[in-house]
């Protein structure tokens, strides 16, 4: 499990992110998990890092990306037009793209509501890191 992708699991925004992310990885090699479920929190104490639950946090290639980074190296893990919005995403100075990523999450719960954490399908279950 190269790339995981760790997200606020009561997030609305998040949980529709989550959904984009699956249908677009046709190669189904991303991972997720939800930043509130044990294997998140094991996996951020064993590396020092205090959670943060507005920030969407991606693990590739053993380095571990936050904010527009994370958001920046998911899409170039995709391929086609959304492999595209990552390399404008990295075309953009990391310090706006951070101050937009962190405006938005600030607004998240106003704009797309608080949830439980999403309970993947059948078919997803396996691509969910949980315990």
């Amino acid at each position: 499990m190269d790339k995981i992708v760790f997200f606020d699991g009561e997030c609305g925004l998040c949980n529709r992110v989550v959904d984009f992310f699956i249908r677009s990885d046709t190669s189904k090699t991303l991972y997720f998990s939800s930043l509130q479920s044990p294997f998140a929190i094991r996996f951020f104490e064993n590396r020092g890092i205090a959670i943060q639950l507005d920030t969407i946090y991606f693990y590739h290639n053993r380095q571990i990306y936050d904010q527009s980074a994370a958001v920046k190296q998911l899409f170039l893990c995709l391929t086609g037009y959304r492999h595209l919005v990552g390399i404008l995403i990295g075309l953009t100075p990391k310090n706006f793209a951070d101050y937009v990523y962190r405006k938005i999450s600030k607004n998240r719960f106003k704009f797309f509501g608080k949830t439980t954490c999403r309970i993947p399908s059948k078919e997803e279950k396996m691509r969910f890191l949980e315990y």
